[in-house]
């Protein structure tokens, strides 16, 4: 699991280096794309080792990888629109649209039975949507669902972090409790 949880979140990081250079390459926005990596990471995943190896997917990868990538891009988006909800009034135009840009695609990408790849296809469809301009209370605020989307991957590495964290202590937790059953079962 912890192999797992570092693919994803190398996920996020090429994912990221892809959209910032699919936007070099591309300085009007038209036809932005970038390159569906997660298809790759159900088979295989970098070598903690560093020398460029890859190791097979764990047997649980290709049933649950992408339902982890999911949950991790749902749960960075909440805090994202937290962190913008701190940031006070200055950021609210933001959080406002990105909260009705989500909620307008919650169903389909996130809630219940969903296609395979639909974390990918929120970030395909918001940084193929055009900066916008709001107007609130006499002020213009420009909304550039790229740097959201930034913003996004760089919670969902933190998220990804967090829970390595908890993932890599389950062991330590749970071996007082094997102990205490294997001592039970052996009639200790």
């Amino acid at each position: 699991m912890v192999v797992d949880l570092q693919a994803c979140k190398n996920n996020g990081i090429l994912l990221l280096d892809n959209f910032l250079e699919s936007i070099e390459n591309n300085h009007e926005r038209e036809n932005l794309v970038f390159e569906r990596l997660s298809t790759f990471f159900l088979d295989y995943v970098n070598d903690p080792s560093g020398e460029g190896n890859f190791l097979s997917s764990s047997p649980l990868r290709k049933s649950n990888f992408d339902l982890l990538t999911l949950l991790a891009t749902q749960e960075s988006i909440h805090r994202v629109i937290q962190d913008y909800k701190e940031e006070g009034s200055a950021m609210e135009p933001t959080r406002d649209w990105f909260k009705q840009f989500y909620f307008a695609r919650l169903e389909s990408h996130f809630d219940g039975l969903v296609l395979h790849g639909r974390a990918d296809a929120f970030f395909d469809e918001l940084i193929s949507t055009p900066p916008v301009n709001v107007r609130r209370n006499r002020l213009l605020s420009k909304i550039d669902p790229i740097n959201i989307a930034k913003q996004i991957i760089s919670k969902r590495g933190e998220v990804v972090d967090g829970w390595l964290e908890v993932v890599e202590s389950i062991g330590e937790e749970h071996a007082p409790i094997r102990r205490s059953l294997l001592e039970k079962q052996m009639g200790l």
